[in-house]
């Protein structure tokens, strides 16, 4: 993981929170930028993702780890040295943690697009839709709402 993460990057985690924002609050929801996610079966596994959504009482590994499963969104954005392992040992390391849902934002794809992967199971997730930039992708319950791509990457 780098130390340092790029203004382009900054951004992109911005406009996917601008989106999600009005509906996280109303249901009073919280963010999370910087706090990690727990990866099982070992003490020190954990990831940090790009931005994470969960409820205010959602349960700890401990001060510094949340449980996958007591989450209900990560988002993660491909960088361009670290793009393989952004879309694909995330994703399992994230499922096998139990996060019911990921959004991969990947400017490196040629067209530009965003994934969903839901219902993780026996560590990988069952459910993926993969979008073009400028298309909507509608996430699952307990979200049900759509988000629209094209503002994402401008």
């Amino acid at each position: 993981m780098s130390p340092w993460t790029k203004r382009r990057h900054a951004q992109l985690v911005h406009r996917v929170q601008l989106q999600l924002f009005e509906f996280a609050i109303d249901k009073g929801w919280e963010f999370y930028q910087n706090w990690a996610v727990h990866i099982p079966p070992h003490r020190g596994d954990k990831r940090i993702p790009d931005l994470l959504i969960a409820p205010p009482d959602s349960p700890e590994f401990d001060d510094n780890q949340a449980y996958g499963d007591g989450t209900l969104l990560i988002v993660e954005i491909t960088s361009s040295d670290n793009r393989d392992d952004d879309l694909k040992v995330k994703p399992a390391e994230y499922a096998r943690a139990g996060v019911p849902i990921m959004l991969i934002v990947d400017e490196f794809s040629d067209p530009r697009t965003v994934t969903l992967l839901s219902d993780p199971r026996d560590g990988e997730y069952r459910s993926m839709t993969k979008v073009d930039e400028g298309e909507q992708v509608k996430l699952p319950e307990p979200f049900g709402i759509a988000l629209d791509t094209g503002p994402i990457f401008l």
